[in-house]
């Protein structure tokens, strides 16, 4: 019989599956277009005070100019 430690995943196997989960989905919004980026920024400052997003710069010029943007830190 199998003991529990042998069967459940290792942190480090856990770790990597999360990283690879992570970087198809950032595959995926890499391919969001500035227009929809600026249509999914609207639609999300309709619904809070707040909204942050680290865009791209020809991303950020699809951006209304109602939006304040911050450029340096």
């Amino acid at each position: 019989m199998e003991s529990l430690a042998q069967t459940l995943p290792t942190l480090e196997e856990k770790q990597n599956q999360l990283a690879d989960e992570i970087e198809e989905k950032r595959a995926t919004l890499d391919a969001i277009d500035s227009n929809r980026i600026a249509r999914l920024v609207e639609y999300f400052s309709d619904y809070v005070c707040y909204l942050v997003a680290a865009l791209l710069p020809e991303d950020a010029a699809a951006l209304d100019d109602e939006y304040e943007c911050v450029t340096e830190i």
